[in-house]
């Protein structure tokens, strides 16, 4: 029986080494360059962590790199972060997921020797004896699997803290593609005595006796990756996992800011409603870039003194983010949903407004209008370039492509009301 000791390690996933910022160049003032190194500098934050606090080793659950390189600078790159880490004696313990599946990437250079990786053929484990540990985990050999690989991993070795590494969305988790399936309650029958999953964007524990944990990806890419970013920190007490600490390795931070514009009377006023809250998320960014996507709703009086200059008020906006903090805050994007204040005085125009509103909710329940609309959309999308069908910002591309069509009826509802009641000047 290996001797027990008391140690700590990190436990990461997601990285996506030079993933490309699709759309970028379509928003004025967008750091371009700052976002483009965001994942490789995420990373160098995590191994000068992992160096500083004398971890033991270091667990990547998949998608180091988020495909193929273009070059052979992505990989030379994570080589040398490996290298710092083999100077400090940490070792790091590798399963390659969807996006770097071994038919994926066709370029490849030697891991240095502390790095140890998984077998994309079939399960295996690998043993770190001083420390009393043993890993079981199977690398993806193809983009898609869609098999339940965990279901073959290893039993738990005896008198070992078995930590099982997996890429995997479990099911009934809509928000990622179903790559290697399986369950929570399949994953704690295991025996292990923690699960170093990756996949899942959003860090979760899921699960205590056993652990079994996502720690999200290492830097958000976009407005939908919100809040901070890193890995977790795990600690081994007398041979069983101990403690949790998430630890942001994150450059820039996402935020999405809604703003209720209700009760405003002027256009400068809401300007000031919003600065307050960049100002709250510049500050919950720590010393982080923000880059934020703003929503304002509801029905200020000063609706048309909006709706006129819908672009000089956006761009009011950005200056005041960067009158409030410099190049450390960008705006990404301000969603208009605003409609005008009711006229109550009016009651036929009020009657004409409900008579559209009605119309527009039986229009979303309608199953024949919903099944034309979907199968018409369907078609439009599929002739659509992939890049354009998977670029994350694209949502209502992404709706469509899903046959979703509730919030994009919900948000030409919105804009035919403001349009019909915009009508009083």
């Amino acid at each position: 029986m290996a001797t027990q000791c008391d140690f700590e390690f990190i436990h990461a996933a997601d990285i996506h080494l030079d993933s490309p910022m699709r759309g970028l160049a379509r928003y004025d003032g967008a750091p371009i360059e700052r976002l483009a190194n965001c994942a490789r500098e995420a990373f160098s934050n995590l191994i000068d962590y992992a160096i500083a606090e004398h971890v033991r080793f270091v667990v990547i659950a998949g998608d180091l790199y988020d495909g193929d390189w273009r070059d052979f600078n992505t990989g030379l790159f994570f080589i040398q972060e490996m290298g710092r880490l083999r100077d400090a004696g940490i070792r790091v313990v590798l399963l390659y997921g969807n996006h770097d599946a071994a038919n994926v990437m066709t370029r490849s250079l030697d891991l240095p020797a502390n790095v140890h990786s998984f077998d994309h053929k079939q399960p295996s484990s690998i043993e770190f004896d001083e420390l009393g540990v043993v890993f079981h985990g199977q690398s993806f050999e193809r983009r898609d699997v869609t098999d339940n690989i965990a279901r073959a991993y290893p039993a738990p070795w005896p008198g070992r803290l078995n930590i099982g590494v997996l890429h995997t969305a479990l099911e009934g988790n809509s928000q990622h593609a179903s790559y290697a399936p399986c369950t929570l309650g399949e994953l704690a029958a295991k025996g292990y005595d923690y699960w170093a999953l990756g996949h899942v964007h959003q860090a979760c524990v899921l699960h205590e006796q056993p652990y079994i944990v996502f720690p999200g990806n290492l830097q958000g890419r976009h407005a939908r990756e919100c809040g901070p970013k890193g890995a977790y920190r795990v600690s081994v007490r007398d041979g069983a996992i101990d403690a949790l600490e998430h630890v942001a390795c994150d450059v820039m931070r996402w935020a999405e800011l809604n703003i209720k514009a209700d009760g405003i009377d002027e256009a400068h006023q809401l300007i000031g409603r919003i600065t307050q809250a960049l100002e709250a998320a510049v500050n919950d960014a720590d010393a982080r870039t923000l880059a934020a996507r703003i929503t304002v709703t509801g029905r200020p009086a000063c609706y048309r003194e909006i709706m006129r200059d819908q672009e000089g008020f956006i761009a009011d906006v950005r200056a005041a983010a960067v009158a409030l903090a410099g190049d450390r805050a960008w705006v990404e994007k301000v969603k208009l949903k605003i409609a005008p204040a009711l006229d109550t005085s009016d009651p036929r125009r009020q009657d004409a407004v409900s008579e559209l509103a009605e119309l527009l909710t039986q229009a979303g329940g309608d199953e024949t209008l919903g099944a034309q609309l979907r199968a018409e959309f369907g078609a439009l999308v599929a002739k659509l370039p992939a890049e354009l069908r998977a670029d994350p910002e694209l949502e209502m591309v992404r709706q469509l492509g899903d046959g979703r069509l509730d919030h994009i009826l919900d948000d030409l509802g919105a804009y035919a009301i403001a349009q019909v009641t915009a009508r009083g000047d």
